[in-house]
């Protein structure tokens, strides 16, 4: 997957000292905290606003502790911003030229904060434009499927029936469709006795035809 290869790419760029070896260790514990934060709702007082940034960067502080490994702070400030830096889909750029041409409004939406979200859309050119980010940070305060991530997708000026969330995981194409969205699920099959969404599709180049374009 284009985002796994990018971020054992990026580490390890940031830790050029390390092993192969090490570096997949580091990653692979990482992404499995993230993973494992599914679902989760935060406090506020807990976490402060950010609860993204509040969590990959605990659990990438007990990584380092439980591999012995000793790291600057800028290296660490460095590790956290490659959340940011993933690479997107093959053909995501041109499916989104598509979109773009025919004058659809483009979100993103992910638990990542505002800040890392936004440094991660900025690959995209013109045509394609973000006009809405939508983070896990405080009001929010969850990571999906919970609903209050998806909520305020409702209030930017569109009737719910002309939302498309277009979901690279089956919990998040299940949480956006019981959020009351429509949804489509890029790659992976849907999940055994989560609600099915809308569309299943192989590749991002199908979007548009969803769309009717």
């Amino acid at each position: 997957m284009a985002w796994e290869d990018s971020m054992f790419a990026s580490v390890a760029e940031v830790l050029p000292y390390l092993s192969t070896n090490d570096v997949h260790t580091l990653v692979t514990k990482w992404e499995n905290a993230y993973g494992a934060a599914t679902n989760s709702v935060f406090e506020e007082g807990v976490t402060g606003a950010f609860p993204f940034s509040w969590h990959i960067s605990n659990s990438l502080k007990d990584i380092i502790r439980d591999m012995g490994l000793d790291i600057s702070r800028d290296e660490f400030d460095a590790l956290v911003k490659c959340w940011g830096k993933l690479t997107p889909w093959e053909n995501t750029q041109e499916t989104l030229e598509i979109l773009a041409d025919a004058n659809y409004t483009i979100g993103a939406l992910s638990n990542g904060d505002y800040y890392t979200l936004a440094t991660a859309v900025s690959i995209f050119h013109t045509p394609v434009e973000f006009s809405h980010i939508f983070s896990s940070d405080f009001p929010a305060g969850v990571f999906k499927p919970q609903p209050a991530i998806y909520e305020p997708t409702k209030h930017i000026g569109f009737e719910v029936e002309e939302i498309l969330h277009v979901a690279g995981g089956g919990n998040d194409a299940s949480g956006a469709r019981d959020a009351g969205l429509f949804s489509a699920l890029l790659h992976k099959p849907p999940k055994d006795g989560k609600t099915e969404p809308c569309f299943v599709l192989n590749d991002i180049t199908e979007l548009p035809a969803v769309l009717g374009l």
